[in-house]
């Protein structure tokens, strides 16, 4: 029999999954899914990421820092950072993962097909902008994302426009993890991943890549 939500929680904030992830059951609209999530606009982009509505997805992880490190991100930089939206409790209100806004694609994914490559050389200086600025935020409130790389870059595409959006940030013995703020090795390290993206970019750039949409 399925528990309820525990008294005092607000059941908006609250998803409730069984170990079976064929069985998910949100409790409150518009996330109402039950069993055979497939035919329920549910689909699997990753091994650990679904995808529940067309702004929405779950990441799967029983690692609950991560979420309260992804909530430190936003609040210091909304624009740059992927939305937390959620926790995910399984049947015994155990952490399970959590709810985030979902992008239209990853900057990952982009760097790996061409029509993508071209998207990103006439965005270059755009997308070059944003990664500086969301690491500049974070490092400047003494936080660091602990692993920015393409992957973990979310894009949100619009007719004229590219927003980014952080997202999975990772967890190493120094880093600003669940709001202790970073030492400045951890600062280092997090710059020089945040550079070796932007370098990916300008080499896409040199190349020309834009001259696909032409």
């Amino acid at each position: 029999m399925q528990k309820e939500t525990p008294k005092g929680k607000e059941s908006k904030e609250v998803v409730m999954l069984g170990t079976d992830t064929s069985h998910i059951m949100l409790r409150v609209a518009p996330f109402a899914v039950g069993p055979g999530f497939r035919s329920a606009g549910v689909s699997i982009i990753s091994d650990n990421v679904l995808a529940i509505s067309k702004d929405t997805c779950i990441k799967l992880t029983d690692k609950k820092d991560e979420l309260e490190h992804l909530t430190v991100l936003y609040g210091i930089d909304p624009k740059n950072t992927s939305k937390p939206k959620f926790s995910v409790l399984g049947r015994n209100f155990e952490f399970m993962g959590y709810g985030l806004e979902r992008s239209d694609t990853t900057l990952g994914d982009m760097m790996r097909t061409d029509i993508g490559r071209a998207f990103i050389s006439r965005s270059a200086d755009e997308i070059v902008e944003q990664l500086n600025e969301a690491k500049s935020n974070y490092h400047d409130m003494g936080h660091i994302h602990g692993d920015p790389q393409p992957d973990n870059v979310g894009v949100v595409l619009g007719k004229d426009s590219i927003q980014l959006k952080l997202f999975d940030p990772r967890h190493f013995e120094f880093t600003s993890y669940g709001g202790v703020p970073a030492n400045e090795e951890a600062m280092i390290w997090d710059g020089k991943l945040f550079t070796l993206m932007i370098e990916g970019i300008r080499e896409i750039e040199k190349k020309a890549w834009h001259g696909l949409l032409d």
